[in-house]
């Protein structure tokens, strides 16, 4: 700290020698750290982020906190970065201070045993990567949302052809020949639909078909009882005849007979 202004300063001394070795006198300058302080503080890293230096006996030669430089030099030698730091490691480091926050810090050793120590804290660092992994998750999410609804709505129109061809078959199995199924597609339900609406016409003609020669063969038989009943009663055998022949006209709705 130098004694007329009361900033922190950096003072340098070297001797000098004469042409035989001997020291003859000392050179010396001395500067002010204020600008090197005033680079600490305007070098923020992120929101809470900073940015300090260390001389080589571990004592704060610039921090963006004037705390630590005004008065007197502050010894971090057992800060976890510094200490790091005098035990040979560089590059990125994880540590915890004495708050318990957890911080990332990138140190660096100079030339003449100066450490320049770049620190944040972890949170604010992986902030950005949790906001994408809650961006992803709510991406993921929604795409898993919209897959099963899809996939609800694909296997609901595919299974509601079969559930109205299973109805039919029901009712037509019940007896209802005049069920039929409605074609909406051309894919292999549509077809199935269609040759159940052929199988179902080509039943109902089946049905209305043995229905007609019955009809006939109930007809055939009641003219055979009615010609028998009569032949039982009427004797004369052209009196027999004539009626039997009347009937059929009558039945088969001839004209002529």
């Amino acid at each position: 700290i130098g004694r007329t202004t009361g900033q922190p300063a950096l003072v340098v001394s070297t001797p000098i020698l004469n042409a035989n070795g001997t020291i003859v006198g000392v050179g010396m300058f001395a500067a002010d750290l204020t600008d090197l302080g005033e680079q600490t503080r305007v070098r923020t890293i992120g929101q809470t982020g900073y940015v300090y230096v260390v001389d080589a006996n571990n004592m704060v030669l610039a921090h963006p906190d004037p705390a630590y430089t005004t008065d007197e030099l502050q010894d971090f030698s057992v800060y976890p970065p510094v200490a790091a730091l005098r035990q040979g490691q560089t590059g990125l480091i994880t540590f915890t201070d004495e708050n318990g926050g957890v911080w990332r810090a990138y140190v660096t050793a100079l030339d003449n045993g100066w450490g320049i120590i770049a620190q944040q804290p972890e949170a604010e660092i992986l902030a950005p990567v949790r906001q994408f992994q809650a961006v992803a998750f709510s991406a993921i999410t929604i795409g898993a949302i919209l897959m099963l609804g899809l996939s609800w709505f694909t296997i609901r129109r595919t299974l509601q052809p079969i559930d109205t061809l299973t109805v039919a078959a029901s009712a037509i199995a019940a007896g209802d020949l005049d069920r039929s199924v409605e074609v909406r597609s051309r894919d292999e339900l549509g077809v199935l639909a269609s040759v159940f609406n052929d199988m179902t016409s080509q039943l109902r003609g089946l049905i209305d078909n043995l229905e007609q020669r019955v009809q006939a063969a109930t007809r055939n038989l009641t003219l055979a009882a009615e010609v028998g009943r009569k032949f039982s009663q009427e004797h004369n055998i052209d009196a027999l005849l004539k009626d039997a022949v009347e009937r059929i006209r009558e039945q088969f709705g001839l004209y002529y007979t």
